[in-house]
This record gives C-alpha cells, structure tokens and sequence, in this order.
C-alpha cells in the first residue's frame, strides 16, 4: 500500500498535460504584449530634417537660409548641432549641385583664419 500511495502523490504533483498548450499561449501572448508596447524611438534618419538642413539637400540656392544664418548656427554650435550636422553633408556634397553648401563652407574655412570677423560683426576683428 506504501507504493500505491507515493504514486497518487506523484500524479498529483505533476501538472496536466492538457495545460501546457494553454500556459505556452499565455507566455507567448504576453511577450507580443510587451514588445508591441515597447517601441524604441525612429532612428535620426527617420525624422524629419529641419528646414534649414533641408536646403543644403536642394539644387536652388535658398536666400533665406544665407550667410546671417549660418553665421548664427556657427556662433552656437555648441548648443544647436545643426551646424554640425551641415558641415556633415556639405564636406560630402558636390557645389555644383548643393549650392547652399557654398555658404557652409565658406564660414568654415574663415572660422578658421586667425583674427577671422563674422560679417555682421567687423569689430571683432583683431590687429
């Protein structure tokens, strides 16, 4: 009787069969629930670009986003990377078919010229 017993317990113990399919359906339904409302961010690419990094990408030079503008992106390009960001493409692209580029590179290669002066501002200019 000992055996008999020990073996009604170990029946007991163990689960059913028939709910593994079920416990199975339930895990997987909770991981595509967590995924699904998981979503990490869209790349940098997906987002849309400013409007000013827009008109480098264009073949028609854009007045407003000329001189004075770059300037000021120039003056803050520790705090907006949109400066950097232009300098990014306009190392890459051709001028022919960037004209807006011109500008970009232009203020990058006076900024670094000793004693260089923005062109709204020719009193910073150093003897």
């Amino acid at each position: 009787m000992g055996t008999l017993r020990h073996t009604r317990t170990l029946r007991r113990a163990r689960p059913s069969l028939s709910r593994g399919p079920a416990v199975a359906a339930l895990a997987a339904a909770t991981v595509t629930l967590l995924l699904a409302c998981h979503r990490p961010a869209p790349p940098a690419a997906a987002q849309p670009l400013p409007p000013a990094l827009q008109s480098l990408r264009s073949p028609e030079y854009a007045p407003r986003f000329g001189l004075a503008y770059w300037t000021g992106r120039l003056d803050a390009r520790g705090a907006d990377p949109t400066w950097d960001r232009a300098l990014l493409f306009c190392r890459q692209a051709d001028p022919d078919r960037h004209p807006n580029c011109r500008t970009v590179r232009l203020l990058e290669t006076a900024s670094r010229i000793p004693g260089f002066a923005h062109p709204d501002r020719p009193e910073e200019t150093t003897p």
